[in-house]
């Protein structure tokens, strides 16, 4: 296991982007879900065989699709619109999602292959928008870490395999968040 600064060139984007490869799995759980983050890996997001996405319940407005004050230089590009489209694209593409019953405590990438499972798993604060990816500046302090040892990735594995396994199969939390996508 070891650390990552989120800062520099030692960023989650930049550890996302040396970890998808071709046909590569994502599993992800975060609290947050912002375009932009989205759009700065709209290419390797692109290359994934599939995505299972856990988000939690929530109202509208509340993922952050729009970002936060540090996004404004994203929001000034004026892509919003285009950006909600290309994401509803490759949510009804790739991703099955699965709503939390609240919170989502412990954001969680996962990067594997169907055969042999999590090879690089991303924990901490790195909830999937800019900050949470090193992109824009953090409001607060925290940790990241990432797990390349075999062991340790089967671990991570099958917590967010249970994890998945223990919430309900509902089209519900994935049309949600088409909708949002749509509304903007």
């Amino acid at each position: 296991m070891r650390l990552i600064k989120n800062s520099g060139g030692d960023r989650v984007i930049d550890e996302l982007r040396r970890s998808i490869t071709p046909n590569s799995t994502l599993d992800i759980a975060t609290p947050a879900l912002s375009l932009f983050a989205f759009s700065e890996l709209r290419e390797e997001l692109s290359r994934l065989s599939s995505c299972r996405m856990i988000l939690p319940s929530v109202r509208a407005g509340d993922l952050g699709l729009l970002g936060s004050e540090a996004d404004r230089a994203y929001r000034n590009r004026l892509q919003t619109h285009w950006l909600a489209r290309q994401c509803a694209a490759w949510l009804e593409s790739k991703v099955m999602v699965k709503g939390a019953p609240k919170t989502v405590a412990s954001p969680t990438l996962s990067i594997g292959t169907s055969e042999s499972g999590p090879m690089t798993v991303i924990t901490g604060t790195c909830p999937l928008t800019t900050d949470g990816l090193g992109l824009t500046p953090s409001d607060g302090i925290g940790l990241v870490q990432v797990a390349e040892d075999n062991g340790e990735c089967a671990q991570f594995g099958d917590w967010y395999n249970a994890l998945w396994n223990s919430l309900a199969e509902s089209a519900q939390p994935k049309q949600r968040l088409l909708e949002q996508l749509g509304d903007l």
